[in-house]
């Protein structure tokens, strides 16, 4: 671009950007087109929804995409848990086939949506996007058409002899403008009435497309869950744990006195302070019967001498060290 031609350009964006001014400060007038104003706002909000319908689109297709995996990979993931010579590995293995044949119904889906649907929506909404150039046009059209007419009032006002050149570009602003405008006021409505016959075959797409990948996928399914049609889901809340209860585990008696109050020593369990009834005011209290005297380190073999010391300190009576003398009397 020469520097005659940039400057030419700067100098009109200015004097369009004066007009701009004028009409905001209430200085000039501004054509006002009101059916073309419906028109628009009608096609906005018609576009507007357009684009939601594509990228949902892509979020179905997205969606499934990551559905996919994440089936597939939950049954990797009983694959690795399940002992290999169970008779459930192999109902698993039969699921993963069935998930991977669903995979495949799901990219025959991706397929059919980015062909059929995506890409057709794409090109149709194209026609929105010229439209809004040539909005844009029309809108530089009609500051330089009004701001000609401002001109030449002023030019008429003052009897100014520029006013023959400035009438000679207002007509042909005006004219140029009025072509746009017109043939926008067709094209908008235009558009907005011809998407029944766009909608319909691409909703055809995607309401077939889903039907085949759930067709296909409901049928590779079925004959996975054929071989587990005999295991009963409540077995599951109705499952024992197989671990030693609380109650009874050694993690929860003696110690420092700290630990959670379940264990088999324990008030709770025994249902006395200290779980035996001492001999004597300085001896250690006499074990549960069939209970060993040794503590825990001994019963495993430990060698004597590496005594768990909690386990002899939670079996002798503290209290009976402290003497209470009784209360006065009056």
């Amino acid at each position: 671009m020469s520097v005659a031609s940039l400057w030419a350009k700067t100098k009109t964006k200015a004097v369009q950007t004066k007009q701009m001014v004028n009409v905001k400060l209430g200085r000039a007038e501004e054509t006002v087109d009101n059916t073309f104003e419906e028109e628009r706002a009608k096609f906005n909000d018609h576009y507007t929804k357009l684009k939601k319908l594509r990228e949902d689109g892509r979020r179905v297709v997205k969606a499934l995409t990551e559905l996919s995996a994440a089936q597939m990979a939950l049954f990797e993931d009983f694959l690795t848990l399940y002992p290999q010579d169970a008779t459930a590995h192999a109902n698993v293995t039969k699921g993963r086939e069935a998930s991977s044949s669903a995979e495949a119904a799901r990219m025959v889906f991706e397929q059919n949506m980015t062909k059929d649907f995506i890409d057709p929506l794409t090109v149709y909404n194209g026609q929105f996007e010229e439209l809004k150039k040539r909005m844009d046009v029309r809108s530089t059209r009609k500051i330089d058409m009004d701001r000609y007419k401002f001109d030449l009032k002023n030019h008429q006002a003052k009897n100014n002899p520029k006013a023959g050149v400035t009438e000679e570009k207002f007509q042909k602003a005006a004219h140029s403008y009025d072509l746009l405008n017109t043939e926008l006021r067709n094209d908008m409505p235009a558009l907005y009435e011809d998407r029944g016959s766009f909608l319909e075959p691409l909703y055809s797409v995607y309401t077939k497309s889903l039907y085949q990948y759930y067709e296909a996928s409901q049928i590779s399914m079925q004959m996975a869950s054929q071989m587990v049609r005999e295991v009963s889901p409540g077995s599951l809340s109705s499952k024992l744990r197989v671990i030693t209860p609380d109650a009874n585990s050694w993690a929860y008696q003696g110690g420092t006195g700290n630990e959670r109050g379940s264990g088999p020593d324990h008030p709770s369990a025994t249902g006395s302070e200290s779980g035996y009834s001492p001999s004597n005011n300085y001896a250690p209290s006499s074990p549960p019967p069939n209970e060993s005297v040794l503590p825990p380190s001994h019963m495993t073999g430990t060698v004597m001498g590496v005594c768990d010391f909690d386990w002899i300190l939670s079996r002798i009576d503290i209290s009976i060290y402290f003497k209470v003398p009784p209360p006065a009397t009056t």
